[in-house]
């Protein structure tokens, strides 16, 4: 017990000092004593009146963001101090774009900065799609591309565009160029034949039957004959039978698909003609290479002929096939005549099975 006077002493003299500290705060801004209620930043002290924004001078009751010793309301402080939008100048609070060093608010940025999408006009911010002749749109647009010219589907890409039952998607741009009749198609044959002829693939008109079928079909006519295919436009059918080693009978169909430009119609009936040619003409089985290569060959020298939009579009489609027979294949036939001239390569087709060393 000898020690509570001393500790109640000790109480004592902590309690005054702590009442002396608080008489004598002052305001940090009328300087005078503060009694009571006050806020504190950092070392200063203020009366709850006299706590102000450094910008409006208006009492500050809650939050505030300091800067350079001042409190300011939080409004007042993006006004003097934050970002401002590139586009309206207004200040940024909250979420908002960055983008070449400036920033913007979001809906500045759609409206104003971000590209549009060329299907529904709206500003993309983030991921967004690019078809191959350039057309950006959102990647949330489920839409299809034309399974043609590749231009994404809609009223402001295509002049919209129809969807077939088989489920190609043809755009508003191709749909006019489509051979829709009978009629039509046996005169593009025809013409794809003369051209064959005049190059030296003489088809006769009874060597094969063509007919016109949907998608599905012509995937089940291909299935039938061992064959695959993701872009299949068309598919020559070849059954056989032989004895003795003899050739005794040999039926050659010819399965083109329907509803195509007709642009797309002839290159694809060049192609299986030339296939036809081949069976007909042929002293050997032809590698892939050299038979898939060669028949698109025949189908760019067609192309090269029309000189349009949509032949240009059919060149670069086979120029830029990563695919080891119909697009490797049809480089190698290319260079092949390029070098010894269309007469070497049919004779090749004849008698060869294979490109020589070199090709």
């Amino acid at each position: 017990m000898r020690f509570f006077p001393f500790l109640l002493a000790l109480f004592l003299v902590w309690n005054l000092a702590l009442e002396g500290a608080y008489a004598e705060m002052v305001c940090s801004d009328c300087r005078q004593p503060i009694s009571g209620t006050f806020v504190r930043m950092g070392r200063e002290a203020f009366h709850p009146q006299h706590f102000a924004c450094a910008a409006c001078d208006r009492a500050i009751s809650g939050n505030y963001v300091p800067h350079q010793g001042k409190p300011y309301h939080a409004a007042c402080y993006a006004e003097r101090f934050g970002e401002r939008c590139g586009t309206c100048s207004r200040p940024i609070s909250g979420k908002f774009i960055k983008h070449e060093g400036q920033s913007y608010h979001t809906a500045c940025f759609q409206a104003n900065v971000a590209p549009k999408c060329d299907v529904c006009g709206a500003g993309m911010v983030g991921r967004y799609l690019i078809d191959p002749l350039g057309n950006r749109y959102h990647s949330e647009h489920r839409i299809p591309l034309c399974t043609y010219c590749r231009r994404v589907v809609s009223p402001n890409t295509s002049k919209g565009g129809y969807t077939y039952a088989d489920g190609r998607s043809v755009c508003g741009l191709c749909y006019p160029q489509v051979i829709r009749s009978d009629r039509d198609a046996i005169a593009a044959v025809e013409e794809v034949r003369a051209k064959l002829a005049d190059w030296g693939l003489d088809v006769p008109q009874n060597a094969a039957p063509l007919k016109l079928v949907d998608l599905t079909t012509l995937k089940q006519l291909m299935r039938r004959g061992g064959l695959h295919g993701q872009n299949v436009q068309g598919f020559t059918s070849v059954l056989s039978e032989t004895r003795g080693g003899q050739l005794t009978r040999r039926e050659i169909a010819v399965y083109v698909l329907n509803g195509m430009p007709r642009e797309d119609f002839m290159g694809t009936v060049a192609h299986e003609l030339t296939h036809v040619w081949i069976n007909l003409n042929a002293s050997k089985k032809l590698h892939p290479s050299l038979e898939e290569g060669a028949c698109n060959y025949v189908r760019s020298l067609l192309h090269s002929e029309s000189g349009s939009a949509d032949a240009e579009r059919n060149l670069k489609a086979m120029q830029d096939d990563p695919d080891e027979h119909y697009g490797r294949g049809y480089r190698r036939a290319k260079a092949y005549a390029d070098r010894n001239g269309l007469p070497a390569l049919l004779t090749l087709m004849r008698r060869g099975s294979a490109f020589p060393l070199g090709y």
